[in-house]
């Protein structure tokens, strides 16, 4: 990733969701200024206790017929797993808990979080807490790109 999209020593990074804990990967491997994470965690411990309870099913669960169903609900969460490659969905649903988080940085991390967040309910300490879901990113752009902006330097 750190090839792909061309990122180097003291730039800020910005992650939604599963983008957020590559962020806290590449955060580990690069010392990065600033670490903005919008709906995201720093750790396997911060994903819903619901989901982490259903990981041992993934791999027998009937993931394609989920996917369908799923487009079936008015809901961006749902639009965007009916979306998802099932192989994929399987792939990150075990990855992610098997994640060792971002672990101790020297990083200034900002927390921006839907407050209604069911996929990582927000953690106890959260920079900007919004009244949305999961998908905060999407939901409440302008908020998030605004404090995105204020703090790193941008206004």
């Amino acid at each position: 990733m750190c090839m792909a999209c061309n990122v180097h020593d003291d730039d800020i990074l910005v992650g939604a969701s599963l983008g957020g804990m590559v962020a806290c990967e590449i955060t580990r491997i690069r010392r990065i200024q600033m670490l903005f994470l919008i709906g995201s965690a720093t750790s396997k411990d911060e994903v819903s206790p619901v989901l982490a309870a259903l990981r041992p099913l993934v791999r027998i669960i009937p993931v394609d017929w989920l996917r369908c169903s799923a487009r079936r609900l008015p809901f961006e969460l749902t639009q965007m797993f009916g979306d998802a490659e099932t192989p994929f969905v399987r792939s990150m649903c075990e990855a992610v808990f098997e994640w060792d988080g971002l672990g101790a940085t020297e990083t200034q991390v900002y927390r921006i979080h839907g407050a209604r967040d069911r996929v990582i309910p927000p953690p106890p300490r959260v920079d900007l807490l919004l009244e949305g879901g999961h998908l905060i990113s999407m939901s409440h752009a302008r908020e998030c790109v605004e404090f995105v902006h204020s703090h790193a330097g941008g206004g």
